[in-house]
């Protein structure tokens, strides 16, 4: 008797990945994330009721980027190609000035639109993966706040001279 093939779930099988072949919060971040793709990770947890590192993990899911991509695929202005074309026009782009006199227009002047190319400019090196991040978010370990409530009540309670006179020890200045 042959040995059995080992069983091969059918989500590997067809690699064609659907929103509904992921978990359904990895689909409630995915949905925060096309809803507004500026937020911050902590944003998403708190959107989608789970924890900081759950969503860096969700979003780092080669599963939940393959839907993601074939989200954009969909959506003809959104595949590469016309993506691509659009920054490309946008690199190169200019504005014209009309110069009138009693209502008609006499000539007109094409000048380079250097704050729109700017922002392509941005747009392609953030694409690429060449920006710093515009937001940087801090906080303690799994999402908790940077400084402990306790240790937050204390500085609140100082007086204000005090407090001065701690943060310039700490800074290295002296008053």
């Amino acid at each position: 008797m042959p040995p059995a093939e080992p069983r091969v779930p059918a989500a590997r099988k067809n690699r064609k990945l659907k929103p509904s072949r992921i978990s359904p919060l990895a689909q409630r971040v995915l949905g925060e994330l096309v809803r507004d793709p500026d937020q911050t990770v902590t944003q998403i947890a708190r959107a989608t009721g789970c924890t900081h590192p759950a969503v860096t993990g969700i979003i780092r899911r080669p599963a939940v980027q393959e839907v993601m991509q074939e989200m954009m695929e969909r959506h003809p202005s959104l595949k590469r190609e016309a993506l691509l074309q659009k920054l490309a026009e946008g690199l190169d782009a200019s504005k014209k000035t009309y110069f009138a006199d009693k209502g008609r227009v006499k000539t007109t002047k094409t000048d380079i639109d250097f704050p729109t190319r700017g922002f392509y400019l941005s747009l392609a090196t953030k694409i690429n993966g060449a920006q710093a991040p515009q937001k940087i978010e801090l906080s303690g370990p799994n999402g908790a706040p940077l400084i402990p409530d306790s240790l937050a009540r204390v500085l609140e309670a100082m007086p204000e001279d005090v407090l001065k006179t701690l943060v310039a020890k700490l800074s290295g200045s002296a008053e």
